[in-house]
């Protein structure tokens, strides 16, 4: 198996060497070429002929790497390295990264959806959410601030309470497939997937390749139950949001911030639009199996 391995080696809790990974990628059998993740001829290189492109990184590399991918191109891996690691997560890639490297040779192909929009920002992609609200607000300044990698999912959770605690909510009309909502929310998050942000599961029946977006929505009223679930997500049971299913959202808003995956936009003014929708099954994703005993 030939593998293009891009590496961000300084996600995570700890700086991984190149030299573990592409020891622990050769000794499984596989011909490895390596590729940091901020090399400039990135989107070219997506397309070398390999078996494999392996990403090995937290949740923005791969974003970064899943925007520059257009085609026709060999299926990716998730090497996850990251903090949250959510979109790995979603896609059942969640064991220690020798294990899933021990596993390339007997994994399954699965589809991944890509989510679209397109809004003041131009048309982008994002692979995790957008959102607007109380996650925006919160989680904007956490990462501007360059909170050590182990402190990030504590801090993201402590700065969402403060946020609640203090913010107005926004009134949001939000266009679905077979109804319109218009009212005040404190957050609204369209959804690919079940975690977001410092691992929140706020959409827990989300699957990446279902072909719907969920959009996860907390009225002003259900202020103080979010609070007191933050205190303790793992187990304080469903998230209190009302979580609908579309296959495609417009939201326009005003006064309040959004944000796309890890990129963050200041409340705007003036009324905005945003428009949302799946590009289906745009990736092939390889979740590693286990070596038959």
């Amino acid at each position: 198996m030939k593998v293009l391995l891009l590496h961000n080696p300084t996600a995570g809790n700890e700086q991984t060497p190149k030299e573990a990974l592409i020891k622990l990628l050769s000794r499984a059998g596989c011909e490895v070429d390596y590729l940091p993740s901020d090399d400039p001829h990135l989107a070219k290189r997506l397309h070398d002929p390999v078996d494999l492109l392996a990403i090995a990184g937290g949740d923005g590399t791969v974003a970064k790497v899943l925007t520059e991918l257009r085609g026709d191109t060999a299926p990716i891996t998730i090497l996850p390295m990251g903090t949250a690691n959510n979109l790995a997560r979603a896609l059942g890639i969640r064991a220690p990264v020798p294990k899933l490297v021990e596993g390339l040779h007997h994994g399954r192909i699965v589809a991944l959806d890509v989510g679209e929009s397109e809004g003041p920002w131009g048309r982008q992609r994002f692979f995790e959410s957008a959102g607007f609200g109380a996650i925006a607000r919160a989680l904007g300044p956490v990462n501007e601030s360059r909170v050590p990698s182990h402190q990030k999912i504590p801090e993201g959770r402590k700065a969402m309470r403060q946020v609640f605690e203090e913010m107005p909510p926004a009134r949001l009309e939000v266009a679905l497939d077979d109804r319109t909502l218009q009212e005040e929310f404190l957050m609204l998050e369209i959804s690919k997937i079940a975690s977001l942000g410092p691992r929140l599961c706020l959409a827990p029946h989300a699957d990446p390749g279902d072909g719907l977006l969920h959009v996860c929505a907390l009225p002003v009223e259900r202020r103080a139950a979010m609070m007191a679930w933050l205190d303790d997500p793992e187990e304080g049971g469903a998230a209190p949001m009302t979580v609908y299913t579309s296959r495609q959202a417009e939201v326009t808003w005003q006064g309040t911030p959004s944000h796309l995956d890890d990129f963050f936009h200041e409340a705007p003014k003036q009324s905005c639009t945003m428009r949302a929708w799946l590009e289906p099954s745009a990736v092939k994703v390889l979740v590693p199996g286990r070596r038959a005993s």
